[in-house]
Order: structure tokens, then sequence, then C-alpha cells
């Protein structure tokens, strides 16, 4: 069974920022690491979230 994926807007919001911000620290390369699907769309495993949070905590 696939593990669930949250979308941009998820993670949006646990971090506190527009999908906007999201999509331009992607853009940056300073987002956490996403997935994009073979339909296009992006989504983001929890446990690479946590990481990112854990690694920019303080921030």
């Amino acid at each position: 069974m696939a593990a669930y994926m949250l979308k941009s807007k998820e993670v949006a919001e646990m971090l506190g920022i527009t999908t906007a911000t999201l999509l331009r620290w992607r853009n940056e390369g300073i987002a956490p690491r996403h997935v994009r699907l073979p339909s296009g769309i992006v989504r983001f495993r929890i446990e690479d979230v946590e990481k990112w949070l854990k690694r920019n905590e303080g921030r």
C-alpha cells in the first residue's frame, strides 16, 4: 500500500506560509524535498517534511 503524500496546500499550512511561498522556496531549492508524480502533480512525503522542519528549527 502506498503511503499518503501531502499536497502543497497541506505543507504550506504546516509551515505557516502560503502556497506561493512554498512554490518560490521549491524553485529556490530551500523547501522540503518533493516528489513529482508521473501525472506531473507535486507531493511531499511526511518524513521529508518532518526532517526539513528539524533541520530548520529555530531559523
